[in-house]
């Protein structure tokens, strides 16, 4: 725990001081999501839940998400990766730890800023439900791990693609597709609405899920539910990244990398 602290605030503390150059550019980036709404708003059938699932659902994605895959991919193909497993130390779990440092200075101005943001431009439009609020927190700490478990698959795929241009267009497209699946940008029972199924998708427990929750007045138990369902999505997840590390780790060994 103590050597985990230490990971973490470390990590924290390299990302500080680079804050005023990240603050400055989530303040655009939150300047083009505000246009972004407005547009929506330009619908019609653009109710007040949607515009609170973009909005509170923007905010709240920007507090778990990273990029970890490039990073990964690039530290593979360089055999920059292999200066941590020298130590007595999970590869997963140490840089789970980094990410969660470096991650919460930036990501936690982009999410209050956005909030901000959506509370002055956008409070008339708006669904607060705090009694449901909680769910929310609650599906932070599954969101960190399953997110970066998700980021870490990615990054495996530099054991099997070893170009480093094919493997930064494949980050890039995993991201994306990742981006859509999760309902970060349409709501899945707007995008899949005649296909149910594909709502249950992994991603959609990054976003579309726990908004659903936080919009909808579902029963205990059926919300205890999809925590289960995001719980069990996330030890998958994890059990098959762990496997394709190592049998990546083994196909290196074998080639002589």
């Amino acid at each position: 725990m103590t050597k985990a602290l230490f990971n973490i605030r470390y990590a924290f503390l390299i990302m500080k001081g680079g804050f005023w150059s990240f603050f400055t550019v989530n303040i655009i980036r939150s300047i083009e999501f505000v246009v972004l709404i407005f547009v929506w708003k330009l619908n019609p059938n653009a109710t007040p839940a949607i515009i609170s699932y973009l909005t509170i659902g923007k905010a709240y994605e920007k507090i778990y998400s990273n990029q970890f895959g490039g990073m990964m991919s690039s530290n593979i193909n360089f055999g920059s990766h292999s200066k941590v497993l020298l130590y007595p130390v999970s590869y997963f779990w140490y840089n789970f730890q980094q990410v969660l440092g470096y991650n919460t200075t930036r990501n936690s101005s982009h999410t209050l800023l956005i909030l901000f943001l959506g509370i002055v431009f956008f409070s008339s439009d708006m669904i607060f439900k705090f009694d449901n609020l909680l769910w929310l927190l609650i599906f932070i700490p599954i969101n960190l791990i399953l997110q970066f478990t998700i980021s870490f698959l990615i990054g495996c795929s530099a054991f099997w693609i070893t170009n480093k241009g094919d493997v930064n267009n494949f980050c890039a497209a995993a991201y994306t597709a990742i981006g859509i699946l999760s309902g970060g940008i349409i709501p899945l029972n707007i995008m899949f609405k005649d296909y149910t199924w594909l709502q249950y998708n992994p991603f959609s427990f990054l976003l579309h899920w726990p908004m659903q929750i936080y919009l909808q007045d579902y029963s205990f138990s059926t919300k205890l539910g999809f925590v289960g369902i995001a719980l069990a999505w996330t030890a998958i997840l994890y059990i098959l990244s762990r496997f394709l590390f190592r049998f990546g780790l083994k196909k290196n060994e074998s080639v002589g990398l």
